[in-house]
């Protein structure tokens, strides 16, 4: 009795043991991210029902706003991870950067939830798109507010980070309520190649009414109950033909059983124990049909996996053994299931609009077949292969390194969509995308070059001007094999520039800008300088003795002034301005710009609000804009104010501002200098040099990412108003910036000044939009297109370019568009999807033109058409000079 016992305590421990391990291994969380997006930063909670637990999302993304449902849909029933939402009411894409322990090669299940619940008030369900790094994923279309949608997709990450990105697609603003990360075995859900984006999971259980999942599942999956999971379950009446085939629910019925039901070893797809408990079986007898779904896409592929277990105790005279027919075919046969031990069947690339799985009883099995659950996913390609990792590396280690302040998420060549700013990418069809093009011009970065650009093998292009680099020019910059553009201008660089890099600069394989670095030099000249050091440090040290003592005297004498000044002053009760005190931060008084340009001496550009001036401050050129006074509108206050908040507007495509003077009645506005004159006078026929295509795409997207980033990037956002060739200049380097941006609120609009370019529903609301600079965009692309000004005059009679490039495509003389003298050197598919898209923005209906970051895209995508083929042109003809003759 007492051994009895003994064994029985035996056992009853084996089974705690067992039983708490089990609980262990629930309760792990070590391979979750789980994000509720709006979540306060730094706030994190448990959820009640599921015990995990959610962080807020503030550590994986960078923009987006942070808004909470309206409280008519917070019901008790609801989960927590809906009440709050992050929105993106700015910018085109915006991704979620996760970076899991175990990311690269290994298996996750990625989920995203949304809920609208009016957090905007607008009562306007809002659609758009899902990316997983550089491939679309799903559609997000919200059937209502109180509705929740949830994606799910199965993944193998090729780089140690997953992003996430909702890209807007003008239906209304992106948002996202919840996204979740799972470590999955390696060994489960392997397809050739893609990810796997679920259809249905389902528990068959008549009966259940509620979903089954952690820690139940220790992967988290989702477990449906067949009557709400949108599966079809059911007899078939009529098996022979697919065609008319048709089911019937009668005599389906439940079973069930308390007892645990065990994976076996082979199955690591562990469905959980809960969901295995229970069946749906027919009474009846008949042919059991498990599932069928039909789909638009006959080249859709099913993979499906289906959990059996045998929870009857069967007596000595029943037995349960079936087959499985998938479409019709026999796909397994003489199924006998073991009690209480779960068994995987799976089933790979089932192509075709139609699927279904039905079983039927085989051999002398008394009792028909029955079904615990079963999980099926489309195949997803993912056919967009993400950019190089170790170019994406780079570029984050260089924003790391000086501290951007720039938005780079996601993947940055994702083609369809606006790309990172100040980056471009290479494609080839097999291989990854490729950086070949950085701007970090006037970017404010500090300290030596970092050495990490030196692992963006495939760059061409490299713009570093406008900074505050010290420290020589490294050498790693020779190791960049593809260079061929290298600006360094007006940075504190210093010492000799490396041999390697003058010897390509003088076979012209490297165009090398290095203005602006007074302690610079790229010959030997500099090894004399060293030598003569010593003498010059004695000589000066001699003036700097001298030089502090009239610099003591000079500083008395001026705070005597200041002070007498401050007397004045005040005294002068009648003052409407500070615009006499000298240089306040960058408002400078009018004797400051009758200073800087030498009393008005050079005029370098008219229009109908002033004149434009030649100026220099310090060592640096300026232009400036005074502006006539009847033109300002609002007085002196409001010019200040929408001047100091134009100052701080920063973009590598528009001109920048530097101050501006508001004396009385005299108003300016001081930019950089930018040498190269207007587009407008670069494409007259009358110029020595002809722009190329290459050229004219490229001026046409640097203009297109300024006007980008005006409406999407600023806040509020800018209606330029003023887009015309005469106001694109092109620095040393043909750049394109844009002038005159933010003005329409100081300056007036009227159809006579900005004649050409101006929206035609203007005449009618007197209102600018954003689409009003599309409009003026487009005009300038067909500009670029034809060499053309916006308005001609035909026998006096004036004639829209517009009209003239409609004329000519509906006699289909595209070649008669064209400038002539470019003399058909482009590629003319890449030449008629420019000129579509420009027709596409002229459009006179507002609503029918696209969006910028939509015109940047398509620009880009002819730009690098167009690249390539020269890249193509100049390696033949090498190759063809290298040939013997």
């Amino acid at each position: 009795m007492k051994i009895m016992e003994m064994v029985r305590f035996f056992l009853l421990s084996v089974h705690c043991a067992f039983a708490l391990t089990l609980l262990v291994i629930a309760q792990d969380q070590s391979g979750f991210i789980s994000i509720d997006c709006g979540l306060p930063n730094g706030s994190t909670y448990k959820d009640e029902k599921t015990g995990i637990n959610y962080i807020s999302d503030a550590d994986f993304i960078e923009t987006g706003k942070i808004k909470e449902i309206s409280s008519k849909f917070k019901t008790d029933t609801l989960e927590k991870r809906y009440l709050k939402v992050r929105s993106f009411p700015d910018g085109m894409k915006n991704c979620y950067t996760l970076k899991p322990k175990q990311a690269n090669g290994n298996n996750y299940l990625i989920r995203a939830g949304f809920m609208y619940g009016d957090y905007d008030g607008k009562a306007s369900v809002p659609e758009f798109e899902l990316f997983l790094g550089i491939n679309f994923w799903e559609s997000v279309k919200p059937d209502d507010a109180s509705t929740p949608i949830i994606t799910e997709m199965i993944h193998v990450p090729s780089s140690d980070q997953i992003d996430v990105c909702l890209v807007n697609t003008e239906f209304g603003t992106p948002f996202i309520s919840f996204l979740e990360l799972r470590l999955l075995s390696n060994d489960i859900y392997r397809i050739e190649s893609g990810s796997l984006k679920l259809y249905t999971r389902v528990n068959c259980d008549l009966t259940a009414t509620k979903a089954v999942r952690f820690p139940d599942d220790v992967y988290d999956r989702v477990w449906l109950p067949s009557n709400v999971s949108g599966a079809y379950v059911g007899t078939v009446i009529s098996p022979s033909d697919e065609s008319s085939r048709s089911y019937s629910l009668d005599g389906l019925v439940s079973l069930s059983t308390s007892q645990k039901v065990n994976s076996l070893d082979n199955s690591m797809y562990k469905p959980p124990s809960t969901v295995m408990q229970t069946a749906i079986t027919n009474v009846n007898n008949k042919s059991f049909l498990v599932a069928n779904w039909v789909r638009d896409d006959p080249s859709s592929k099913f993979y499906a996996y289906f959990h059996f277990a045998e929870i009857e105790e069967l007596q000595g005279n029943q037995s349960r053994e079936f087959n499985i027919y998938v479409n019709g075919i026999l796909t397994y046969g003489s199924v006998i299931l073991t009690h209480l031990e779960t068994k995987t069947f799976n089933f790979s690339a089932m192509k075709g609009r139609w699927f279904d799985v039905f079983m039927n009883e085989s051999g002398s099995s008394t009792l028909p077949p029955l079904i615990n659950a079963f999980e099926v996913y489309l195949a997803d390609e993912l056919l967009q292969s993400p950019t190089n990792a170790e170019d994406v590396k780079a570029l984050m280690t260089i924003k790391s390194t000086y501290k951007l302040k720039r938005i780079w998420h996601g993947d940055p060549c994702l083609p369809d969509y606006s790309w990172w700013q100040g980056v471009n990418c290479s494609y080839h069809e097999n291989d990854p995308p490729r950086i070949i093009y950085l701007d970090l011009s006037s970017s404010g970065l500090i300290g030596s070059i970092a050495s990490s650009l030196a692992n963006l093998r495939m760059l061409q292009y490299l713009d570093l001007s406008n900074n505050s680099l010290t420290g020589t020019v490294p050498e790693f910059l020779d190791q960049l094999p593809y260079l061929r553009f290298l600006n360094l201008e007006r940075n504190e660089l210093s010492g000799k520039v490396p041999s390697h890099l003058i010897e390509r600069m003088n076979d012209k394989n490297l165009t090398l800008r290095l203005k602006g670095n007074p302690d610079i030099c790229k010959s030997e000249s500099c090894k004399k300088k060293n030598k003569v050091v010593v003498l010059v440090v004695v000589s000066i040290s001699a003036v700097v003795f001298i030089l502090l003592v009239l610099l003591v005297c000079w500083r008395i004498l001026k705070r005597r002034n200041q002070v007498m000044s401050r007397i004045k002053k005040v005294s002068s009760l009648n003052s409407k301005t500070d615009g006499e005190l000298e240089s306040r931060g960058r408002e400078f008084t009018y004797a400051k710009v009758v200073n800087i340009t030498r009393n008005f001496e050079k005029v370098i550009g008219k229009g109908v609000f002033g004149i434009v001036y030649h100026g220099q401050c310090n060592d640096f050129q300026v232009a400036v804009k005074m502006l006539t006074p009847s033109s300002i509108q609002g007085g002196y206050k409001y010019f200040r104010d929408e001047a100091r908040q134009l100052l701080r507007i920063r973009h590598v495509n528009l001109v920048p501002l530097f101050a501006y003077c508001n004396h009385e009645l005299n108003f300016g506005l001081i930019y950089e200098y930018i040498p190269n004159g207007s587009l407008e006078m670069h494409l007259s026929d009358n110029t020595a040099h002809c722009l190329s295509w290459e050229d004219r795409l490229r001026i046409a997207a640097d203009v297109a990412q300024g006007v980008e980033y005006l409406h999407n990037s600023c806040q509020p956002p800018i209606i330029h108003g003023y887009v015309k060739s005469s106001n694109i200049l092109l620095d040393y380097n043909f750049l394109a910036k844009l002038s005159d941006f933010g003005l329409t609120r100081i300056l007036p609009i009227e159809n006579g000044i900005h004649e050409g370019y101006l929206d035609p529903e203007f005449s009618n609301t007197f209102r600018l939009t954003e689409r009003s600079d599309v409009f003026s965009f487009g005009v300038v692309l067909l500009e670029i297109i034809t060499s053309m000004p916006a308005i001609t005059r035909n026998c006096g009679e004036k004639i829209h370019l517009t009209q003239w490039v409609s004329l000519k495509l509906e006699k289909n003389e595209m070649d008669e568009i064209v400038n002539p003298r470019l003399r058909e050197e482009y590629d003319k598919t890449c030449m008629k999807k420019a000129l579509e898209l420009a027709m596409s923005c002229v459009s006179p209906i507002s609503t029918k033109r696209p969006n910028m970051a939509r015109v940047v895209k398509e620009l880009k995508q002819c730009l690098q058409i167009e690249i390539a083929r020269n890249n193509y042109s100049r390696q033949s003809t090498t190759q063809l000079e290298m040939t013997p003759r």
